[in-house]
This record gives structure tokens, C-alpha cells and sequence, in this order.
């Protein structure tokens, strides 16, 4: 019988933390990847080469910022690292192991950051590069510009309604199929992207939330506030963080194609 605690267990190393607040970091996550068909040319033969990638430092790394992406989840939002400088990242992680973290603290930083130059200069990046952002550009520009005149009745209907658009292109999801979370989890290991598979777990089930279809009107979910239920929706917190979200895609498509596979799959010949 396992010895591991459970992610909900107070901390074996007594912090006071939960688990998954805490040595969870220190518990790596697997990382193996099989190179199947690869040529010997000294022989002429194909072999499987499987490689165990969980000790390397990159994997290491990855795992610091577990225990606040459960901060985050557990407390209804993503972890939006982009938005973080490193000293910003060092006093959050400082804060969550004295136990004093509270979520407003990582809302303060995403706001500090999202202001009306940066944020359109985001989009601009964004819809130079993607077609899926460009033909929407009138519409999530309207929607900013509302959002930094407070106007966040407009921006958050606006800014999920485009965010649903880009997951149903990205993903090819039909018009007649729920939207769902799109972003791929099986090729960063390839890539040794191991903090972007982590990421992107996360943000799939962030974004299954956003979407679930929920019946509680004082949600922050699709359904209540695009079905008229909820009409206390109007936050600038829900605006910052569904103009977030739909930046964040834009930074996994990037990672996709500038991170290139390291280990490539061959095929036999």
C-alpha cells in the first residue's frame, strides 16, 4: 500500500498546507515517451527506444509551479503565468508556503498588467499571426475598448461568445456539438515542453468549467450569463479574465509551432 498522501492530506513535511499546496512539487510527474521504428544503421534493423525523462531538470522546473496552479483551480480561476514577472511569481509561491495567499493577491497582479496599450498590442500580435483571431478582430477590439470603459455588461457577453468561436475553429468543433476544451496534452512531452502539458491540462479543465453548462445562475459559466439568468455578471474581473483566456490560446498555438519535437517518431522503411 502506497505511502503517498493524498492531495487533500495536511503536508507529511508539516508546513500546515495541504498536500497539493505544498510537496506535491516534489513528487514528479512521470515523463516517458517511446520512439517507435527508429533506424540502426550499423545493422539495418528498427528498435523501440524508451526514454525516462522524469529526473530531468526541465521536469524539475515544471513542477514548481504545481502547487499554485491547484491554488488557482481550487479557488475558480487559471493561472495565468504570462502576466507574471519572476519576483511577481517568487512572492506568490513566497505567500502560498506561509499560507497567506489569497486569489485577490494574483488578481492584483493580472490587473497591474492589463492595461489598454499592452493589451491591444496582445491582440495585434495575435491577429497577425492567426487567422482564427484576425476575422474577429473588429468584434474582441469593440469588446476591449468597452472593457477599458468599464463597460463590462458589453465586454463579457462579447468576450465569450469569441472565446467559444476560436475553441470551436481551433478544434474544428461543429456548430451543432458542445464546445469543449481543444487544446492538444499529447505532444509537449516530444517537445520536453513538460510546464506547457502541465498548463495545458489546467487550462482544459478551466475552460470545462467556463462552459459546463450550469443551472446555477450566479455562476461564472456560459450559460447564465448568455441565457440572461445571471445579470450580476458584470465584473472587471470576469472581463480581465475571459480576455485572458482567449490570449491564452493564442500562447499554446504559438508554443505548438515554435517548439519543435525533439524526439522525432520515425517510420520503417
Amino acid at each position: 500500500m502506497s505511502n503517498k498522501p493524498r492531495r487533500n492530506d495536511p503536508c507529511p513535511c508539516g508546513s500546515g498546507l495541504k498536500y497539493k499546496y505544498c510537496c506535491i512539487s516534489k513528487d514528479l510527474k512521470e515523463r516517458k515517451i517511446s520512439i517507435k521504428n527508429c533506424n540502426c544503421t550499423n545493422y539495418g534493423a528498427t528498435y523501440t527506444a524508451n526514454i525516462n525523462l522524469t529526473k530531468d531538470p526541465l521536469n524539475v522546473i515544471a513542477s514548481e509551479n504545481i502547487p499554485i496552479m491547484n491554488f488557482c483551480k481550487d479557488n475558480g480561476l487559471y493561472f495565468f503565468s504570462i502576466c507574471l514577472t519572476v519576483g511577481e511569481l517568487n512572492e506568490i509561491r513566497n505567500k502560498l508556503q506561509k499560507n497567506i495567499l489569497k486569489i485577490d493577491h494574483i488578481l492584483s497582479i493580472y490587473k497591474k498588467h492589463f492595461n489598454k496599450k499592452f493589451m491591444f498590442g496582445l491582440l495585434d500580435s495575435a491577429n497577425e499571426e492567426l487567422e482564427i483571431y484576425k476575422k474577429r478582430n473588429v468584434i474582441i477590439k469593440d469588446a476591449l475598448e468597452a472593457h477599458f470603459n468599464g463597460k463590462y455588461t458589453l465586454s463579457v457577453p462579447v468576450f465569450f461568445t469569441q472565446l467559444e468561436g476560436i475553441l470551436r475553429d481551433y478544434g474544428n468543433i461543429p456548430d451543432n456539438n458542445n464546445v469543449k476544451p481543444t487544446i492538444p496534452v499529447d505532444k509537449w512531452n516530444e517537445r520536453m515542453a513538460f510546464f506547457v502539458k502541465d498548463q495545458a491540462e489546467y487550462f482544459n479543465s478551466f475552460i470545462t468549467n467556463l462552459f459546463k453548462g450550469s443551472g446555477d445562475s450566479s455562476e461564472f459559466n456560459r450559460n447564465p450569463i448568455l441565457h440572461g439568468t445571471n445579470i450580476n455578471y458584470n465584473t472587471e474581473k470576469n472581463s480581465m479574465v475571459l480576455f485572458l483566456t482567449i490570449l491564452e490560446i493564442r500562447n499554446f498555438i504559438w508554443m505548438e509551432n515554435k517548439l519543435k519535437p525533439i524526439f522525432q517518431l520515425k517510420e520503417s522503411t
